[in-house]
């Protein structure tokens, strides 16, 4: 069987030609923006040629694909946006809107998985049999196993397996090819066999058996409310999902019904007759076509009453606030130039009164304030290009997202700042790979003993240092001169 580095080579070739981009773009740390080409191996979920958008958010960054105007204008506004955030309700309501320009809308979000590993499968006292190829077309019409079987001439359905108990069929989970490489998991449980873990159990054996095949296998699912009204769920924040492959970020959102939160990933699509095109896609992708009539199906936003973060007046993480209102401010006013779409999702778990700081700061200063951010990650990405696992090291960070903004797949973050502020960046804030939180006042120089420079270090100090006494600015940039030469 292979390896968990062979399968994430397999999924992102396959990225490369459903996005008509190369390997090397899907890993270089920079969104990708390419005109649509029908290239051979791609993924299928229509009959017809012509793709108006396809998106993806992977490893951070955005894959997008189209017609050329379309790719243009999600170039000029999405650029720099994280894909952490690029599927947050704003960010889509935007794209809807764009859309809606050209007789299209978005319709529904649905979470998608992968794995690279094989994992435990027990059968308990299940009886299990396995389905190939054409003993799969006895369940053709079946009801009961929609999902685990698609019947779509364009994503092939593989291999099935079914658990029984006293020779009664009590679920079935059945893999389509949706391209040679990517096998998708399809699962059905009878309602009156939920909750045994036959669900588990039945992925769990489908997804061994599709990696020993040598396929990547990945899982959609649908979200129900408890009446299984078809996708009713109220969109609340974008939110990283934690996963083997660590490359997947999504919208999370809140069942009302059942009160669960639930991390979704996914668009999908519902053409003029209702019928819903077969799926495909493991990661946050949006696909529309000439001939798919799109529809935004979205209830309600519900405002999840959840336990904000407090920020004391007079604190050492009341320095968070400036910067972060700042990049809120820029993103609302100058949403092409400076996209920053988190700032105001961030500043909606804060316990925290920012009338001061409006009433204070003026569009000038905000605006200086994205200036300085937009360049400074522009000089990272330069220097980063020359040593690609460098260190980024960023003084005082408060609420920056630097690190964000410039990962490259390769490179580390160490985000320094005091302890007060540190606490409560990491409920604000999930780090991503490579990169750590590190309470330590920078003056007290033993930070410098966790910072490993033998790929290259960066260190920034983007908003701190003009607060600070100059005697002691100076001094510290002559220890970090001693200790980092060159």
């Amino acid at each position: 069987m292979k390896s968990a580095e062979e399968y994430k080579a397999i999924f992102y070739r396959q990225l490369a030609l459903d996005y008509c981009c190369r390997q090397e773009d899907i890993l270089s740390g920079r969104n990708q923006f390419h005109v649509y080409r029908p290239l051979e191996g791609r993924r299928q979920f229509w009959t017809g040629e012509d793709c108006l958008l396809k998106a993806a958010s992977v490893r951070g960054r955005i894959l997008i694909t189209g017609r050329a105007d379309i790719v243009e204008w999600c170039r000029d506004r999405y650029a720099m946006t994280e894909g952490a955030w690029f599927m947050e309700p704003p960010v889509m309501k935007e794209l809807n809107r764009m859309l809606e320009q050209h007789g299209y809308e978005i319709d529904q979000l649905h979470p998608f998985f992968l794995s690279f590993r094989e994992g435990p499968a027990r059968t308990g006292a299940y009886q299990i049999r396995w389905y190939r190829d054409g003993e799969i077309e006895v369940f053709r019409g079946d009801a009961r196993f929609s999902n685990a079987y698609s019947f779509c001439p364009t994503a092939p359905d593989r291999i099935g397996v079914g658990a029984f108990r006293d020779g009664k069929l009590l679920g079935m989970a059945g893999a389509s090819a949706d391209s040679p490489d990517l096998w998708q998991i399809g699962i059905d449980v009878l309602a009156e066999a939920r909750g045994g873990g036959i669900g588990v159990m039945l992925v769990s054996l489908l997804r061994n058996e599709i990696l020993r095949e040598g396929k990547v296998p990945f899982y959609g699912a649908a979200v129900y409310t408890a009446d299984t009204t078809y996708g009713t769920v109220d969109i609340l924040k974008t939110w990283r999902i934690n996963t083997e492959s660590q490359d997947l970020t999504g919208i999370a959102g809140y069942n009302t019904s059942t009160r669960k939160l639930i991390t979704l990933q996914g668009i999908r699509l519902q053409s003029p007759d209702g019928q819903r095109p077969a799926e495909g896609n493991y990661i946050p992708e949006i696909i529309m076509t000439e001939q798919t009539e799109l529809v935004l199906t979205m209830n309600r936003e519900a405002e999840i009453k959840m336990d904000k973060i407090t920020i004391e007046k007079g604190s050492a993480a009341e320095s968070m606030m400036l910067p972060l209102y700042a990049r809120a401010f820029c993103d609302r006013y100058f949403p092409r130039t400076f996209p920053n779409p988190e700032a105001a999702e961030l500043m909606g778990r804060l316990d925290y009164d920012f009338s001061a700081i409006e009433n204070a700061y003026g569009p000038a200063q905000m605006s200086a304030f994205a200036v300085k951010v937009r360049i400074l990650s522009e000089l990272v990405r330069g220097y980063l290009r020359q040593h690609p696992g460098a260190l980024l090291i960023n003084l005082g960070c408060g609420a920056d997202l630097t690190f964000g903004l410039v990962d490259n797949g390769s490179c580390r973050g160490l985000n320094i700042d005091l302890s007060q502020v540190i606490e409560a960046r990491q409920r604000l804030i999930a780090c991503r790979d490579r990169e750590e939180n590190l309470a330590f006042d920078m003056f007290d120089y033993g930070w410098m003993d966790r910072a490993d420079a033998a790929e290259g270090i960066c260190i920034l100090c983007g908003s701190v240092l003009q607060f600070c006494p100059r005697d002691r600015v100076t001094e510290l940039i002559a220890a970090m001169a001693e200790r980092f030469p060159g």
